[in-house]
């Protein structure tokens, strides 16, 4: 057991260590012109509207993260593509920097939070 603990590794004399092929992949994997694969917590609960399955903020995926040409205040405005954990439906939301949150597109229906009140305009 103790040959997995060992620091240092045996190198032959003939190694030649040109002869291994690297990549220098840092960051996150770009899917197309303006698309990346990321990881993300959904920023909000949600309902799926396809198979009705609640998904809760916090919940973790592997998103697509897509650079759209709208711009608030010159901040780029992001969309982000997840699916349904139990009918693998696409739900799309996109960044909200005017109201400083995310605004649900397709595929889900956001969950009523209390705190937002009936216009997202406060708790009362």
């Amino acid at each position: 057991m103790s040959e997995r603990k060992v620091l240092t590794k045996y190198y032959p004399p003939d190694f030649d260590p040109s002869k291994i092929a690297r990549t220098r992949n840092t960051g996150p994997k770009t899917a197309g012109p303006k698309t990346q694969t990321v990881r993300l917590m959904a920023p909000f609960s949600m309902k799926c509207t396809s198979c009705g399955e609640y998904i809760y903020k916090g919940r973790k995926f592997n998103a697509r993260k897509e650079t759209t040409d709208e711009k608030y205040l010159s901040i780029p405005i992001y969309r982000f593509y997840i699916r349904c954990t139990r009918c693998s439906a696409e739900i799309t939301f996109k960044t909200d920097p005017k109201g400083m949150d995310y605004t649900c597109e397709k595929g889900a229906k956001r969950n009523f939070e209390v705190w937002r009140g009936k216009e997202g305009g406060g708790g009362e």
